[in-house]
């Protein structure tokens, strides 16, 4: 029997199951040994010591077969005891075997040499890692099974077959007979009664007129033990599998991903729970202060000094959509001016979330619910998407939510793949808040767990996708080296041909509905951005500890719905909050307290201001110089006009050219441009990548960049008023050239008062023509 041991592949069965197979094998052995010596032809006999053996020996020979074979009949078994030992057990390893070879190659599969690793920290030096891939491996391959029925099945049936059911059948058939007595009265045939029988010791039965002669079985005892024994070891066998049998039906009720192949063999019969937990809390971990910038905002929020703030300071609210009725909801061409239109109220066709995590779970209440495994989320520019898959990432570090439990999250940016082939390992070295110097095992991780790993990707509109690629059938990849456009990547990994069961979540505008329209995604879910209740909650998280400048900030927003419709978007709100909050608190400090002359009544306005707060707040040459008092409604030094004139060209051209993201080989081109407040250098690891804080600031220096050149504005208009990107632009230059037609009545005496004009719209007659 220890030799049945050896013939069973070991990786079918985890180590509990090696262990109790082994120690039942040694069980075999030694009952089987013992049996054989317990013979019962030998021992059994019907005479006393006291009688002669000689006088009547042929008679003593006839009478102890016929007792003995009447003895064997109706008290032992069909076999040899240590035959019936041999089949007991026998059927348990038989079917184990063939249990084991069914499963052998599938277990194989997610079965690999650990790799070695070295560590510099001194924790590290025993640490335990997860298998290693063959690089040229297919991750598809990883997770195809190999028949109709899967290991979790087969290995259900294999308790069943092989334990629960044989061994207990044997149990109880032993304790229900009566087995091996050790005194038997054996009844003599009328031919034997007077063949010199007076010398045994017998009974007469008088009823049937029977004789009967005392035999004895001496090894009855022995054998009586050994078999309960026996039978007492199958119980507890039994009991143990039928133990087991409910434990992974409770796991698997509990997850159903446990009936897959890969997590039964991975967690269940190859014991790496505890090696993915360490992974996964290595990870985290890992986030070191590196990477902290994820998780906090870092900005003066109108104050002197530069301070950092937890994303639990931000409110993201996001809803889910019911159904995905894209057309209905994001027309193919969109209005500028209609992409603003905001949700105030959460509307009654919706679900709103209450937990980010929330965006990866079944919806309560509805039946036939799983997890969706594919999610796209659609918001407007500066609604907070990206800070979104920030907050997902921070989730995922603290284990916010028992979703996150044992699962690897990887952050990825569209726009670092822009125009370049990759293959799956260098598109997953490039996920932020990853070490990279633990980027082999989180790799393999992924390609070993696809299932516990969830790939965030963040700005779908900013990847560059033609009309060839669009709608070029991916085909199947033979290698995750093998290079490839990564929207080829994300549509393999959307319809399951790339590491199946991974959950994939993609942030995306909607004006990329051509790209993410024919994309199969399980759930989508809609950004709608900050209500009203959230606003004013901003607002005084903004303001911090002054309550009264937010109050005052508070009654200009909810008093104008143009401030309303604008605050809705997050970034938006960032840009009132701190124009006014510096409008209010630089009027206060020229005249005093309560006066608050220079707030800015129309949006033209607002953003003027905005522009010279954030660039005398963020340039470099002078955020550290005092502002003169005076320095929101008079005009920017010549240094600071001509950088500005430079970045109103980079405005213009980007939207004439649909591009939001500019791209520089050396970071030194933009100057002190590149963290300006209005301008900023995205993080990315490979390339100089750099965008204007929101799409309406983009749009208001473009307008500025037209107004500049009077003589043409006319031209302008005309040739762009039919082009929908272009409407917010021209309602900019609508406002700027009212101010310029109310400088110059100011400038001939037609005017005084330069706030006079603004109330009444002087630049209402453009607005009217376009």
């Amino acid at each position: 029997m220890p030799n049945c041991v050896d013939y069973l592949p070991r990786k079918s069965f985890n180590t509990y199951g090696v262990v109790l197979l082994t120690l039942f094998g040694l069980f075999a052995v030694a009952v089987i040994s013992i049996s054989g010596s317990l013979a019962f032809d030998t021992s059994f006999n019907c005479y006393e010591n006291t009688i002669s053996k000689t006088k009547e020996a042929s008679l003593l020979k006839s009478i102890n077969i016929k007792c003995s074979l009447e003895y064997q009949e109706k008290f032992l078994f069909i076999l040899p005891m240590y035959a019936i030992f041999i089949l007991n057990f026998g059927i348990v390893f038989a079917f184990s075997i063939i249990y084991a070879y069914l499963v052998k190659h599938r277990v194989e599969k997610f079965d690999y040499p650990t790799r070695i690793t070295t560590s510099n920290d001194d924790d590290d030096k025993n640490q335990e890692t997860l298998p290693s891939l063959n690089p040229s491996q297919n991750p598809r391959d990883v997770r195809e099974c190999l028949g109709r029925f899967s290991t979790f099945s087969i290995y259900v049936v294999h308790l069943l077959v092989a334990r629960i059911i044989p061994l207990l059948v044997f149990a109880i058939w032993i304790f229900c007979q009566d087995h091996f007595p050790e005194k038997f009265p054996c009844p003599l045939s009328s031919e034997m009664q007077g063949k010199g029988t007076s010398n045994f010791n017998f009974t007469l039965n008088s009823r049937k007129k029977l004789t009967f002669i005392d035999c004895t079985n001496p090894i009855s005892g022995k054998s009586k033990t050994l078999v309960y024994i026996v039978a007492t070891v199958d119980v507890c066998l039994v009991t143990l599998a039928i133990l087991e049998l409910g434990y992974i039906t409770w796991l698997a009720f509990n997850d159903r991903d446990f009936m897959a192949d890969q997590e039964f063999c991975t967690v269940y019969l190859l014991r790496k729970r505890k090696r993915i937990r360490k992974l996964v809390n290595k990870v985290r971990k890992r986030l070191n202060s590196d990477d902290e910038e994820l998780f906090q905002l870092k900005d003066d929020f109108g104050c002197t000094q530069i301070s950092m703030r937890p994303l639990d300071d931000i409110y993201v609210d996001v809803v889910i959509q019911e159904g995905r009725e894209h057309m209905d909801a994001y027309p193919s061409e969109f209005k500028r001016k209609e992409i603003y239109q905001s949700h105030l109220k959460t509307p009654k066709t919706v679900t709103k979330l209450t937990s980010t995590a929330d965006i990866f779970k079944p919806i309560n209440g509805r039946k036939k619910q799983t997890y969706p495994r594919t999610i796209l989320v659609i918001g407007r520019p500066g609604i907070g998407k990206t800070m979104l898959t920030r907050k997902l990432l921070y989730q995922w570090k603290v284990k916010e939510d028992e979703f996150w439990y044992e699962k690897i999250v990887i952050l990825l940016q569209f726009r670092t793949f822009n125009n370049k082939t990759v293959s799956l390992r260098e598109m997953l070295r490039d996920g932020d808040g990853l070490s990279s110097d633990d980027f082999e095992t989180e790799y393999n991780f992924v390609l070993c767990n696809p299932t516990k790993t969830v790939l965030i990707f963040d700005g779908l509109d900013e990847l560059t996708v033609d009309s060839t690629l669009l709608h070029t059938k991916t085909k199947r990849v033979s290698s995750p080296n093998e290079k490839m456009p990564v929207f080829s990547i994300l549509k393999m990994l959307i319809k399951g041909t790339m590491l199946p069961g991974v959950t994939v979540l993609t942030t995306s505008r909607p004006t990329a509905q051509h790209v993410f329209q024919d994309l199969n995604f399980k759930r989508t879910v809609e950004i709608l951005g900050f209500f009203e209740k959230q606003i004013k909650e901003y607002v005084f998280k903004f303001c911090k500890n002054n309550t009264n400048t937010g109050e005052l900030i508070w009654n200009q927003v909810k008093g104008s719905d143009e401030l309303r419709s604008l605050c809705y978007i997050p970034v938006n709100s960032y840009i009132v909050c701190l124009t006014l909050k510096e409008s209010i608190e630089n009027d206060e400090d020229q005249f005093y307290e309560g006066v608050h002359r220079n707030i800015p009544k129309t949006i033209t306005e607002l953003y003027k201001r905005a522009v010279k707060v954030l660039l005398y707040r963020h340039h470099p040459k002078y955020k550290l110089q005092q502002r003169p008092s005076d320095y929101l409604i008079t005009p920017f030094p010549i240094e600071l006009e001509n950088e500005l004139t430079n970045l109103k060209e980079v405005a213009k051209s980007g939207i004439s050219q649909g591009r939001l993201i500019f791209e520089k080989s050396t970071a030194d081109k933009f100057g002190d441009l590149a963290n300006c407040g209005l301008f900023h250098k995205l993080p990315d690891k490979r390339q100089n990548l750099f965008c204007f804080l929101h799409l309406t600031l983009q749009e208001f220096l473009a307008a500025s960049k037209v107004v500049d050149d009077m003589a043409n504005v006319e031209r302008f208009l005309d040739g762009h008023v039919n082009d929908s990107k272009w409407h917010l632009v021209i309602q900019f230059v609508a406002g700027l050239v009212g101010d310029k037609i109310r400088q110059a009545k100011m400038a001939a005496g037609v005017i005084s008062d330069p706030n006079v004009s603004e109330t009444q719209d002087p630049h209402g007659g453009i607005k009217e023509r376009y």
